[in-house]
């Protein structure tokens, strides 16, 4: 059968976003939905009589008695993170199929991301993992290489900008990668340990929320018991981080607080808050996984790894692309500036980091399958 259709499968350890690319089309790839939504949550769930739920419809639909998310995690044998995952993309390719917003079967080639930083054996395992959910056609690609190709295509950048050198940060929920493209080739600039995912800031104002509620031992007890209680909090957590960030003017008051609610039933309530202080504090808190760093100093201390290790080859990137979700914290641009703030540098953030990989993604599986026929048609 002939592929017709590239999908773009941006599967985040916070949100999930899909696209699609008609192969002999020059269009510029579509936002699919799932649950009617362009944007999901990355959460499963189980419930008695409706089966598998992801995204917004796993968190509000009731009698649900297992609920997973920011399960995204370097590929390994745990049975149940190996079966997490392949039920969630297998469930989201089947809603996909069922509001016929893609073809399946060997029509659509589905193409997933993965951070940069990842091996290039890590990447093998994630795409045999992820072909387990019997997907006929996946392959797993960097996310950096999806938002370069986004840029590019969609005439973003300047072509002057692109041959040279650009530095793609990528911060995302679980990691902050970075990639050099260099003449269109693309070096991932390896850390170590990467651990600075943004998640850890939800997680600072989860344990923050819980040590100060008046009924917190109750509230532990239902958390160890009920696990599914404590997956929706740490999201309201989330919830009022991001309201935090999108409007850091009107929560800079000490009286003025972005708020996120979950209600474990009619008499508890877990209600985390957010202003500018709190925020402050939770950003240079010490972090164990960050090797008693706070967030902040972690991510200075990369992005000035970053810059040191561009210096030792003589490369002042022409751009610095941001993308990533946590990329739209303005104070995540203010340090990227700083440190790179050569007059032949420019910064540039991406307008839509929670679609951008998605799309590219699917402008990658596009042009890949026509190099292939290309190359097929030369040999022949």
């Amino acid at each position: 059968m002939e592929i017709l259709e590239t999908i773009g499968f941006d599967l985040g350890h916070g949100e999930t976003s899909v696209a699609k690319a008609l192969v002999d089309s020059i269009e510029p790839p579509q936002m699919l939905e799932i649950n009617n939504k362009k944007n999901q949550i990355t959460a499963l769930a189980w419930h008695p009589k409706l089966g598998y739920l992801v995204g917004e419809q796993a968190l509000i639909q009731a009698g649900v008695t297992q609920l997973k998310i920011s399960f995204k995690q370097k590929p390994n044998d745990d049975p149940d993170y190996r079966e997490t995952m392949r039920t969630y993309i297998a469930t989201c390719y089947r809603l996909l199929k069922e509001s016929r917003q893609i073809e399946g079967t060997e029509n659509s080639h589905l193409y997933v991301g993965c951070p940069s930083g990842w091996s290039s054996s890590d990447r093998e395992e994630y795409q045999k993992l992820l072909q387990e959910a019997n997907i006929p056609l996946l392959n797993v690609i960097p996310e950096s290489r999806a938002a370069f190709m986004q840029a590019k295509e969609a005439g973003k950048l300047e072509y002057e900008k692109l041959k040279s050198s650009v530095l793609i940060v990528d911060i995302g929920s679980s990691t902050t990668d970075f990639t050099l493209v260099k003449s269109f080739h693309e070096v991932p600039l390896d850390f170590g340990s990467n651990a600075l995912g943004a998640s850890l800031i939800d997680k600072a104002i989860f344990d923050r929320t819980l040590a100060q509620h008046e009924q917190k031992t109750l509230l532990e007890k239902v958390f160890a018991e009920y696990p599914h209680h404590q997956a929706r909090c740490e999201l309201a957590c989330r919830k009022a981080k991001e309201d935090y960030f999108s409007n850091e003017q009107v929560y800079s008051a000490d009286n003025s607080f972005a708020r996120g609610f979950e209600s474990i039933n009619e008499q508890i309530y877990f209600i985390p808050k957010v202003n500018q202080s709190l925020i402050e504090d939770v950003l240079n808190q010490k972090m164990t996984v960050l090797s008693r760093k706070s967030w902040l100093e972690s991510f200075r201390a990369a992005v000035g790894e970053a810059k040191k290790q561009l210096d030792e080859q003589n490369i002042v990137p022409k751009l610095v692309l941001m993308t990533g979700g946590a990329s739209r914290m303005k104070f995540t641009q203010q340090i990227c500036q700083e440190i790179f703030a050569s007059p032949e540098t420019t910064l540039r953030p991406d307008p839509e980091p929670e679609r951008c990989i998605a799309l590219g993604l699917a402008r990658v599986g596009r042009w890949d399958l026509r190099a292939e026929a290309f190359t097929q048609e030369v040999n022949d």
